[in-house]
């Protein structure tokens, strides 16, 4: 019997098989559907400090996922989510009202679920097999 090699869960990439046969999940990809969940949570009405909690924390994964995917050479979904990520800005709030922040919150949650889908490509390594910001040569 052939022993199949299982590669360090910690390791940035997704899909590995663990010893229990699960696939391992990558941790963008839990940030995603964090994300998507919180934002879901914030269609209801809710009090002022959820908005505020989630102000923080959408501007922290999505500066995270933007950060990534500069790492791996997608400066287009990169900037992407970094202006997503300005908007949700708790240090410089933008004051909008609650019809418009729906509107955001929704526009937010079809990216990240686009994203999502589309992991395999916005989270690959680039072509040097680096996880670095590309170089400007």
């Amino acid at each position: 019997m052939v022993s199949e090699q299982i590669p360090d869960p910690h390791h940035w990439r997704y899909g590995f098989k663990s010893n229990d046969g699960y696939v391992l999940m990558s941790a963008e990809r839990k940030l995603l559907l964090i994300s998507v969940g919180a934002l879901c949570v914030a269609l209801l009405p809710m009090p002022y400090e959820y908005y505020t909690l989630l102000r923080v924390t959408m501007c922290g994964i999505l500066s995270y996922l933007a950060y990534s995917a500069w790492g791996r050479s997608n400066n287009g979904i990169s900037w992407i989510l970094g202006t997503f990520a300005a908007i949700y800005n708790p240090i410089a709030p933008l004051h909008l009202v609650r019809e418009i922040w729906l509107i955001i919150n929704l526009l937010t949650g079809g990216l990240l679920i686009k994203v999502y889908v589309n992991a395999d490509k916005v989270f690959q390594e680039n072509d040097s097999g680096v996880h670095a910001p590309p170089s400007n040569d």
